[in-house]
């Protein structure tokens, strides 16, 4: 059997649908220059609803007539280091087709193609396993000193198709990708919070939050088109400490309706992201030099400001 059906030497390939869960990026296949190609790992994973039907077992033993399988919902989640060849993930999020990408309104999620194609498999039509219908739920963005930034996006999929030997991808085959991704040595930020250029560690979290399971299989075994009821976002991160007059207000104002705006920059030699966040300070926690502690953590919850007009976020 051929060897890519084992281990995970494999290209993520992604690429916005002609409608939601074609499985298409054209009228009639796949092209290789419609979609973007990334060496990070995916995984899709399926959880059928179990409905109880009421059945006389006639037994304390669990059988196969009270228990049957209802609605089916799979999810793909990628993750790896982030590049800016990831900007399909902020289109796919914020439904916008170029920067800047902004948390302006509630999107109708488009619909993308996901899938798994073995990198020793260079001959069409390819062996891979296959995700359609993928509408982004959930982004986040985090780093480190020392590290790299990194990402995992989680999609909601209307079903996925495991190693199947009839996807057509037309024109030339790139390859396995190899992305340059963001080090974080390169990030800049303008905090305003501690040391408020030296960041040490962030976390960025964006959320399309549904309805309930309800709404979205109503009269359906499958997941009907999702349409998130609202969005958010937290932002938190740790820089060193520095003893000023914004430590102790930071304190006095946590909760309030006293807005920041934070700014984080990704850079690399191809392209550089500005993260400009909008945000409501929820969680403080600030340094003990007396213990040799030196850290200044903060969290946000990303708001609309409506007095200024400025969303929670724009990259």
């Amino acid at each position: 059997m051929a060897g890519f059906l084992y281990g995970n030497n494999y290209r993520t390939v992604i690429g916005k649908e002609t409608t939601l869960g074609s499985g298409k990026t054209n009228a009639t296949s796949i092209a290789w220059t419609e979609v973007t190609v990334l060496p990070d790992k995916c995984e899709m994973t399926i959880d059928r609803a179990q409905i109880d039907t009421g059945a006389k077992t006639q037994t304390g033993l669990p059988t196969l007539c009270e228990i049957k399988s209802g609605y089916e919902k799979y999810t793909v989640t990628l993750s790896g280091v982030l590049s800016n060849e990831h900007e399909i993930l902020l289109q796919a999020f914020f439904k916008d087709a170029a920067s800047p990408y902004t948390m302006d309104s509630v999107p109708t999620l488009d619909g993308y193609l996901i899938m798994q194609v073995w990198a020793d498999d260079t001959a069409t039509p390819y062996i891979a396993d296959k995700a359609i219908g993928c509408q982004l739920m959930s982004l986040k963005i985090m780093g480190a000193s020392g590290g790299m930034v990194t990402y995992e996006a989680v999609f909601m999929a209307r079903s996925y198709v495991r190693r199947d030997a009839t996807v057509a991808i037309t024109g030339t085959d790139p390859g396995t990708a190899c992305t340059e991704g963001f080090n974080f040595g390169d990030v800049t930020a303008t905090l305003t919070y501690g040391d408020t250029t030296h960041l040490k560690s962030f976390d960025l979290t964006l959320n399309n939050n549904l309805v309930d399971d309800a709404a979205m299989f109503q009269n359906s075994n499958t997941i009907l088109q999702a349409i998130p009821s609202t969005v958010s976002g937290e932002l938190n991160y740790v820089c060193n400490y520095y003893d000023s007059n914004d430590e102790k207000w930071a304190e006095a104002v946590i909760n309030e309706t006293t807005l920041v705006t934070e700014t984080i920059v990704l850079d690399n030699s191809v392209k550089t992201w500005t993260m400009t966040m909008v945000g409501q300070l929820t969680g403080y926690t600030r340094a003990d030099p007396n213990d040799g502690i030196y850290d200044s953590n903060v969290t946000h919850r990303l708001v609309y400001d409506v007095a200024s007009g400025d969303y929670p976020i724009a990259i």
